[in-house]
């Protein structure tokens, strides 16, 4: 009987081993997710309040950028990977847009010949829109 109640505690203590790291992993993904989740909703929610209000073009001509290059996205970019595929796939056109816009800003630059920035604008405002509801699963 002493055998059998060794191997019993031998097979419980292992299977305790393998399942308490891999519930704190699960756990740890979770919190990180959100945490990620949680900035990148508050930054595209800033974003969105700051864009719909409309950024005149001399303004933004002498910022010199609409988006930051030490913003989230750059920072947190391979971490953002962490949400479902179509998410990440918003998020990228939706910064993408934003840095596109960027580009435009830098090639333009000598010419002082700058095209309307006020489409590209609008559509990453729509785009904001559908993120932040998704986002929001997660936070």
């Amino acid at each position: 009987m002493e055998i059998i109640d060794l191997i019993i505690g031998a097979i419980l203590a292992a299977i305790a081993g393998i399942a308490v790291p891999l519930v704190q992993t699960c756990i740890d993904n979770r919190k990180e997710r959100q945490k990620i989740a949680k900035a990148f909703y508050n930054e595209v929610k800033t974003l969105q309040t700051e864009y719909s209000v409309g950024i005149p073009g001399e303004h933004l001509r002498k910022l010199g950028y609409l988006y930051p290059t030490n913003g989230l996205y750059f920072a947190l970019r391979k971490e953002m990977y962490i949400f479902d595929t179509d998410l990440v796939e918003k998020l990228d056109r939706f910064y993408g847009r934003l840095t596109g816009v960027n580009a435009n800003l830098r090639a333009h630059k000598e010419d002082g010949d700058y095209p309307d920035y006020d489409p590209m604008l609008k559509c990453a405002e729509k785009d904001a829109d559908t993120i932040l509801e998704q986002l929001k699963k997660y936070v």
